[in-house]
Formats: C-alpha cells, structure tokens, sequence
C-alpha cells in the first residue's frame, strides 16, 4: 500500500472546519450542536462532511453564531492572540494511491490542454482529491448536477474564474 502525505498551507478556513476542530478539541457533540442551532442531526452531519446539498447561508450563519457563543474566535490572526488550542489547523492530507491517480488526470488535462474523465464507485475520493486539486493556481473547481442547463453551467464556469 503506497501513501504519501502532502502539505497542505492554505489559509483559508471554512466553517465546517471550525466546527469540526472545536467538536474535537472539546469533545462535543453534533447532537449538541443541532439543539443549540434548531437544525437536524444528520443536517449538520450532512453539512460537516461536506455532503449538504440544499443553500449553507443559513446554516453556516447559525454554526458561526453557535462558535461565538461558546468563544471561538472566528478572526484570531485580527486579534493579535493567539489561537485557541481547537484553532489548530489541519497541515497533513493523506494521499491515497486513488488520489494521486485523479490528481494526475487532472495534471495531464490541464499540461495537454485536454480533458480528463474521472469514473470510480462511489466512496473513492473523486470529489475530495478534485477539490484538493482546485486549491492549485489556475484551477477553477465548479459543481454540476442533473438538474442544470447547458446556461447554468456556463454561468458557474464563469462564477468560478470570476467574470
């Protein structure tokens, strides 16, 4: 079995994240969570996981006002503190042999000016390494479903390269 780890130095921080390192460092519960912010359970399991589907603007407003409520400081490097111990950030990523065989379709795509066709059964890790890929310069990631027209796939092309 083949791993690698990879040093991921982003610095931006969703809420998910947030959420889930304070789960962590106080060893709360998403139970917990969801009696204080009126969601469901598997809402916010759903969400801390990345599988939300529905609009986050809400939820992610009510998660944020749950952290200060129970004082993460959402902005710690404006502070001048320092970061809370459940602030720490993640800095490894695990990189299976399936990750790196999907972020090298993509790296040949991209070198060629090609296109590069992703196929594995669900659980694998397609979306998590193509997202961990759209972190890299001059990548756009963008999110599709069987519900969009040709128009609105063009629109979000053109949301994620910010014209």
């Amino acid at each position: 079995m083949e791993a690698t780890a990879a040093v991921y130095t982003g610095e931006e921080r969703t809420i998910a994240d947030r959420v889930n390192n304070y789960l962590a460092a106080t060893k709360g519960s998403i139970a917990g969570i969801a009696r204080e912010t009126n969601y469901s359970r598997p809402t916010i399991s759903r969400y801390l996981s990345g599988k939300y589907d529905s609009d986050t603007t809400d939820l992610e407003r009510k998660l944020a006002e749950f952290l200060r409520d129970h004082g993460e400081e959402l902005d710690a490097s404006d502070s001048g503190e320092a970061p809370r111990k459940f602030l720490k950030k993640r800095t490894d990523i695990f990189e299976s042999r399936d990750m790196k065989k999907v972020i090298g379709v993509c790296s040949a795509a991209q070198e060629d000016i090609g296109l590069g066709i992703v196929v594995a059964k669900s659980g694998f890790g397609k979306t998590y390494a193509l997202k961990y890929y759209a972190k890299m310069p001059r990548v756009a990631y963008v999110e599709c479903d069987d519900t969009m027209s040709s128009r609105d796939l063009v629109e979000a092309i053109e949301r994620a390269l910010g014209i």
